[in-house]
């Protein structure tokens, strides 16, 4: 596979920190191995619908990694917002008895539609082009940088890497054991929410089996998407895989054989599971929502 090495003196490093361990490790790594020859430009996007405990994670990395991280929303008419920890869009009662008025999803609804998968326009607008308007806005143009993705080498399975970006993970031969041996052992704070629910809790490329599950323990992941398409999409909008709707998903969570996802978090060797290709098959962005995977 032709991956970009090293990346070249010059360029500006570009990384879309997701708000997951994998994201983060790959930060690090190209912390220890570039932040004396290179400038390093951290962003993270808040979709809206990402769990308080990613924004309270990435607080801490960028605290305990002593580095700025660019805190962006997506906003009308092709717009961004640069908010912080403090600032940045969270849901509310007061949001959800008005329609979520002021949620990033929301403006990229009106404007484009609803996701369906696996169409990722969502990731596209909230994460990837609102990073570069960010980066357009700072006079970084696309021949001065070179984006980074956080993908590891056991996703290489469902994920094409694109030669012109940088792969840290899958240079250094990164699996997810090896990302929980990182934070087990040599971190002193863990993401706080289950592998299962990764980005934006209800995410259109999770596979049937993780929706399921949060279906099951945090159904409240659902409202905002069960929201829109009732608004949006005549009540039976979509947005998963095998044509799956809110309410369809909802309904297959209450077959007792469709068994709860494994939560991977704490598993420091590989286990093998048996995969079924209905149930468990997942889209590009499913474990965790990487902003430069086209």
């Amino acid at each position: 596979m032709e991956l970009m090495r090293i990346i070249p003196k010059g360029k500006v490093i570009i990384v879309a920190f997701s708000g997951g361990e994998s994201s983060a490790m790959m930060l690090k790594l190209i912390l220890d191995k570039y932040s004396s020859t290179h400038r390093i430009i951290i962003c993270f996007c808040n979709t809206g619908e990402e769990d308080e405990e990613t924004f309270i994670f990435v607080k801490k990395i960028a605290e305990h990694f002593n580095v700025n991280v660019i805190w962006l929303e997506y906003r009308p008419n092709n717009g961004f917002e640069i908010v912080d920890f403090d600032s940045a869009y969270r849901i509310t009662d007061w949001e959800e008895q008005n329609g979520y008025p002021n949620h990033p999803f929301i403006h990229y609804i009106k404007e484009r539609g609803l996701p369906q998968y696996p169409n990722r326009t969502c990731t596209r607008e909230l994460k990837q082009r609102t990073i570069h308007r960010y980066l357009s806005s700072i006079g970084i143009m696309p021949r001065h940088r070179v984006e980074c993705v956080g993908i590891r080498f056991d996703e290489l399975g469902k994920r094409k890497p694109d030669p012109d970006k940088y792969y840290e993970l899958i240079l250094q031969g990164i699996s997810k054991p090896m990302v929980n041996r990182f934070f087990e052992h040599e971190m002193p704070f863990r993401l706080g929410i289950a592998s299962y629910l990764g980005n934006c809790g209800a995410c259109i490329s999770k596979s049937i089996r993780n929706l399921c599950t949060i279906a099951r323990k945090r159904p409240e992941k659902f409202k905002f998407f069960k929201y829109v398409s009732d608004v949006y999409g005549n009540g039976n909008h979509t947005f998963y895989r095998k044509y799956n709707t809110v309410d369809s998903i909802f309904e297959k969570a209450k077959d007792e054989s469709i068994k709860d996802a494994h939560d991977n978090r704490f598993d420091l060797e590989y286990q093998e599971t048996l995969f079924d290709p209905i149930l468990d098959s997942e889209g590009e962005c499913g474990d965790s929502c990487e902003a430069f995977m086209d």
